[in-house]
């Protein structure tokens, strides 16, 4: 152990602090935290001093809080920790979506929030969910940060890939998560695929590559019965052991559909808490995880109304000209990006940038992706960004933001 010991004069009276670190970490659950002590001495009979230092401690931490959301991510037993530092709050009318869309959510939201009492009386469990769906770059995620800094919340970021992640490990995390945050699963169709889309899986495959798969399945099964995550000598025979797994439920993560729902819904499941999950291909999700209960509010990011450009449009030409070009919002804003402070060069190179990107590797790979999941993917999930996301996007960056 070690100590330190500081005096220090506050509101006229002397504090002596001492603060008291186990150096050594303590094992079992907590997984090798460093324990401290700080213990506050003065002389006389004066607790208001007590009373007036923790309410000025407050006050500042939570003031450093204000303008910033904190992203966190569980550590097994270890509970919830930051990670990284916290991010500024984005604003949500940043995130530009179809008209209604964000209204909606934010005043579902609040209507959750001030009814806890309704919950309570009627025996309903006290919780939310949200599933946002849409193609790559439209804006999911995104929403969600904006979202948690618009309503003073913090994130908590589940990765259900993560190793070593168990059912029992799910439940107590979702138990515990922090006060006045969301709970966001991210792509939740690459860890649990729908049950019919695993048996087409499997009947499409050949005997050889079925028997390759359970061999190397039953070869990674440790003395107690469980699946180990394991390394593939070789490409391809980690595509095979990764497209199967996914494909039955990823079992070689200790975590299961079933212990999944339960999380969420079940008798241990926690209360209090809203849950965001995102995913680019809904129909690939199985039903029993997108019922009511479980998925209480589902909206879609991508299938977008084109409405006629306003008289008093400033860029009728610009939005002209980008649409129907297959677009994404990401692939749009890293352009403004390049052009931050330049938007007469935005107007000049946006032919020459549309070229590039038409013929860019990054765009061929996701086009080859696409039309190999044409037998899963209906024409309404990949419409691109439609002519009034282009005009509300140009106007806040070329008008508001640059003063045109």
């Amino acid at each position: 152990k070690k100590k330190k010991k500081k005096k220090k004069k506050k509101k006229g009276s002397w504090l002596m602090v001492e603060r008291e670190r186990e150096l050594s970490a303590r094992g079992g659950e907590q997984g090798g935290n460093i324990w401290e002590c700080i213990k506050f001495t003065t002389i006389g009979r004066q607790p208001h001093i007590y009373e007036h230092l923790m309410r000025e401690a407050q006050l500042l931490a939570t003031s450093k809080d204000l303008d910033y959301t904190t992203i966190y991510t569980s550590w097994g037993y270890q509970g919830w920790k930051p990670f990284g530092n916290p991010r500024r709050k984005r604003v949500i009318d940043s995130v530009i979506l179809d008209e209604g869309i964000s209204n909606r959510i934010v005043n579902d939201i609040y209507e959750f929030m001030t009814s806890r009492q309704w919950y309570y009386d009627r025996g309903i469990p006290y919780r939310r969910g949200y599933l946002l769906y849409g193609e790559p770059g439209s804006g999911k995620s995104s929403f969600v940060t904006a979202l948690a800094g618009h309503i003073g919340y913090d994130i908590c970021v589940m990765s259900l890939a993560s190793p070593g992640l168990t059912d029992d490990h799910l439940a107590v995390s979702l138990i515990n998560v922090p006060e006045k945050s969301i709970i966001l699963f991210e792509d939740v169709d690459c860890l649990f695929p729908s049950r019919k889309q695993a048996i087409d899986l499997s009947e499409n495959m050949d005997l050889d590559t079925l028997h390759r798969a359970k061999k190397n399945t039953l070869k990674n099964i440790d003395g107690s019965g469980h699946i180990v995550p394991t390394t593939s000598s070789s490409s391809s025979s980690s595509t095979t052991t990764t497209t199967t797994t996914s494909a039955m439920g990823s079992a070689s993560n200790y975590l299961t559909f079933s212990g999944f729902l339960n999380a969420l819904d079940g008798v241990s499941a926690g209360e209090e808490r809203i849950v965001f999950m995102t995913t680019n291909h809904v129909d690939r999700l199985d039903s029993a995880l997108i019922r009511p209960g479980r998925v209480d509010v589902m909206e879609s990011l991508r299938c977008l109304k084109d409405t006629s450009s306003p008289a008093h449009h400033p860029l009728p030409h610009f939005v002209k000209f980008l649409e129907n070009k297959g677009v994404s919002m990401a692939e749009l804003q890293e352009y403004f990006l390049l052009h931050k402070s330049d938007p007469q060069g935005a107007f000049a190179d946006a032919k020459q940038w549309i070229d590039a990107l038409l013929h860019s590797p990054r765009r061929q790979q996701s086009q080859q992706s696409s039309a190999h999941n044409t037998s899963t993917t209906t024409a309404a999930h990949q419409k691109p960004c439609s002519k009034i996301i282009f005009e509300f996007s140009c106007i806040i960056f070329f008008v508001y933001q640059l003063g045109l």
